[in-house]
């Protein structure tokens, strides 16, 4: 295989999250060297680390009726949820958020 470019590594990195398999067995199947991933894979990290922001991107995903019948408020961020009660205080979920940081 020819040297990865920058844009296949980010590939690689999404590619090997996604497949659930260790880096190694990801790297052995790909035929590319774990110790390049491991590099490459810092080197995206650092650079999410300083580009990123404490606050996080929120969006509506339903109608505002909807969620006026819904019982649970759910956050989402990648593969993890909480669910929290809608009658949840404004101060506790801040306090919370405040605590994560």
């Amino acid at each position: 295989m020819n040297k990865p470019t920058k844009q296949q590594w980010l590939e690689f990195i999404d590619e090997q999250k996604q497949s659930n398999l260790s880096i190694t067995a990801f790297c052995r199947n790909k035929n590319i060297s774990a110790d390049n991933f491991y590099y490459h894979r810092g080197q995206l990290l650092k650079k999410v680390k300083s580009d990123s922001s404490p606050f996080i991107k929120a969006s509506v995903t339903k109608n505002a009726s909807s969620v006026k019948s819904a019982s649970y408020l759910t956050l989402s961020v990648g593969r993890n949820q909480l669910q929290l009660p809608t009658t949840t205080s404004p101060q506790w979920l801040a306090a919370l958020m405040a605590s994560l940081t």
